[in-house]
């Protein structure tokens, strides 16, 4: 995957997001850093490091299929000539998952 400004980079890792949440794997695996000092701050609190360990918790939460979508407001970039980042406010949308859920009675 070759994105050509930060922009289409912060872009390109919100659809791949978005895309796992359906069980998808392979647009996330194709935008994420490959190096083994990859970082990633966990969807459910903490921080993984490590190729390995991200990509074990990216299967993981894909295989629990949530749904729905997750937009970014309030994005702010920053890039210089070999490092760029962005900060975002993210929101979820999800959609119940009724297959999870005992009914009482």
């Amino acid at each position: 995957m070759s994105t050509d400004t930060l922009a289409e980079a912060h872009d390109a890792l919100y659809d791949a997001l978005n895309v796992m949440l359906t069980g998808d794997l392979g647009p996330i695996q194709d935008v994420w850093s490959r190096h083994d000092e990859v970082t990633d701050a966990g969807s459910f609190g903490g921080f993984i490091t490590g190729r390995t360990g991200v990509a074990d918790e990216f299967a993981r939460q894909a295989a629990l299929r949530l749904g729905g979508r997750i937009d970014v407001t309030d994005v702010i970039m920053g890039e210089g000539s070999d490092l760029g980042y962005t900060f975002c406010s993210p929101t979820s949308m999800s959609r119940p998952r009724t297959d999870l859920c005992n009914p009482i009675g």
